[in-house]
């Protein structure tokens, strides 16, 4: 039987200033994760929750009293083996010899201890989440659902997060505050990505979030989200709650915030192509090789290459003879993606550590001597909208 892997993130009320340079910004807030330690979870997956709940500690830019976490973990009983700490090193080793009691699923009494435990050692400036995650049903509903009805009432947000197909949605549901934070994963090989989104709404719940940044309002994926910019062919990459980093699309396609992808330009509708200007450029160039350019076609950008011994000229806006001008693209100096055996419709892309996959426009292929998605080779390639991260 699968059982629900509750997760319970309890974090007390806030201040607000100005955002730090982590990215939580500036919250105050405790957190304690309530761990299923039930039976029907086996070693394997057991040491999967571990490597999940490292990214709390790792993420959440713990510091004094400000911002904590801790462990609860449950079956037949709960206890408590880690307290709240900002000690980011004594967490990790603590969390790594987390112990499994198993037994059945006594949800309930799990989130009962933790209500208890704020109750006694939370501080009155931190705000509280509550974030459950279960992959099955508990062994006491209706005293679950009344020990989550507790813990809302006492204004602690509430996270519900299911693994695997035996979780009982309503059950869910009725745990987590609103639906938006009923959070599902398929297995727990998909637990440290949904943890890693749960820490980033977390990071941008909207009573702490203050700044109004480039990546304000931008909705959060797995920790990582996308906003589009005036430039049509680059975008933001914004990790967590502040962090952003400016990112440029490949030559000939713009950033399709749809799809969350780079596209090809003649899919893309960009309100500020150069070429829908009232007096728009003949020719332009933004980015690719020597010999790349763009033509201004009846209000729309097309790409263009000069030919083999020619280069485009910004300045005269045409090709000259360049005989030192290669017609293929240039490697760049520093690639953070990287190609995936035998799934060349999309690659990795390694941010900040952690490695994430992404798909590349439809009819185009991951092509790493480029360091792009490239319409070089014949491909048939049609992804859809998928993010996984891998720790």
């Amino acid at each position: 039987m699968k059982e629900l892997i509750l997760l319970v993130l309890v974090a007390a009320q806030y201040s607000i200033t100005h955002a730090q340079s982590d990215s939580c910004g500036d919250q105050r807030f405790d957190v304690i994760a309530l761990v299923d330690g039930s039976a029907s979870i086996d070693q394997a997956d057991f040491q999967k929750v571990r490597n999940s709940l490292e990214m709390f500690p790792a993420s959440l830019g713990l510091n004094g009293t400000d911002r904590r976490f801790g462990v609860a973990v449950f079956s037949s009983n709960v206890e408590v083996p880690i307290p709240l700490s900002s000690n980011v090193t004594a967490l990790m080793s603590d969390i790594a010899s987390l112990q499994q009691p198993r037994g059945f699923t006594n949800t309930a009494l799990g989130l009962t201890r933790v209500i208890e435990e704020f109750e006694n050692f939370g501080i009155p400036e931190n705000k509280q989440f509550i974030i459950v995650i279960t992959d099955g049903k508990s062994a006491r509903k209706t005293a679950t659902l009344a020990a989550a009805l507790r813990a809302k009432n006492m204004s602690i947000s509430v996270f519900a997060v299911g693994v695997g197909n035996g979780v009982d949605e309503l059950e869910l549901a009725g745990i987590a505050s609103d639906s938006s934070q009923v959070i599902k994963a398929d297995d727990f090989d998909q637990l440290t990505p949904k943890i890693v989104g749960v820490i980033a709404m977390v990071c941008n719940d909207p009573d702490v979030v203050t700044d109004d940044g480039p990546c304000f309002g931008c909705i959060l994926r797995n920790g990582i989200g996308y906003l589009p910019t005036r430039d049509c062919d680059k975008f933001l990459q914004c990790q967590l709650s502040l962090a952003f980093t400016v990112k440029q699309c490949p030559f000939g396609t713009h950033w399709d915030q749809s799809a969350l992808t780079c596209n090809y330009i003649g899919k893309v509708n960009c309100r500020n192509d150069v070429c829908t200007a009232p007096t728009p450029p003949a020719t332009y160039k933004t980015n690719g090789n020597c010999s790349q350019y763009y033509q201004c076609v009846n209000g729309l950008s097309h790409t263009r290459t000069c030919p083999e011994g020619q280069s485009y000229n910004d300045v005269l806006g045409y090709c000259i003879p360049n005989s030192d001008c290669k017609p293929e693209p240039p490697v760049p100096k520093a690639c953070h993606m990287t190609a995936i055996l035998n799934e060349p419709c999309f690659y990795n892309w390694n941010v900040y550590g952690l490695v994430y996959k992404m798909p590349c426009p439809g009819g185009t292929a991951y092509d790493q001597s480029v360091c792009a998605c490239s319409t070089s080779v014949f491909t048939s390639c049609t992804p859809g909208e998928q993010f996984n991260l891998i720790k």
